[in-house]
């Protein structure tokens, strides 16, 4: 029984869940206000790309 072992190793990090979230709040904050891109306090730069890989991201933890 390997399956849950791969799958398991293959799942986003709680880091990783966290930091989608963080992009999807921001992002959707920023839609609200008719703004098409931002960046955040570490200065990474968010942008429609970035929303999609979060939302790939809480996909595959999402049951």
């Amino acid at each position: 029984m390997q399956l849950p072992t791969i799958r398991a190793a293959f799942l986003p990090t709680a880091e990783e869940i966290a930091r989608a979230r963080e992009v999807l709040s921001r992002m959707d904050g920023a839609t609200q206000a008719g703004v098409g891109a931002l960046a955040l306090a570490d200065g990474t730069f968010l942008d429609v790309a970035m929303r999609d890989q979060a939302l790939a991201v809480l996909a595959l933890v999402a049951d």
